[in-house]
């Protein structure tokens, strides 16, 4: 007999995240305390945040306005914000970044 088994995703966290910029509407560039001493930085795509893309050959002005006013948008939320707080951390499908709350 044959069985299937729908895992969820396996995510990480929370761990204290230190801003160092935000990259478009829903990426943020962050440096993790991923144990005493010890730090990564990575870019974090933010869950449940979809928004426009601001570069690209193919991407229309009006899109590229609503990338930007995202961006503008991300920065104003997490201005003055040193440290965050990055919970449900999981691997991305695209390399060299991750999914998470902050």
């Amino acid at each position: 007999m044959l069985f299937a088994s729908a895992q969820a995703a396996e995510t990480y966290g929370p761990y204290k995240a230190k801003v160092l910029r935000v990259l478009d509407g829903h990426t943020v560039q962050v440096d993790v305390a991923i144990w005493p001493g010890l730090s990564k930085e990575i870019k974090v795509r933010l869950l449940g945040v979809d928004t426009t893309e601001t570069r690209g050959r193919n991407v229309p002005a009006c899109e590229q306005q609503a990338g930007q006013s995202a961006t503008a948008f991300t920065n104003n939320i997490l201005r003055g914000e040193t440290f965050v707080k990055l919970s449900d951390v999981s691997l991305g499908k695209y390399a060299g970044r991750v999914l998470g709350n902050i």
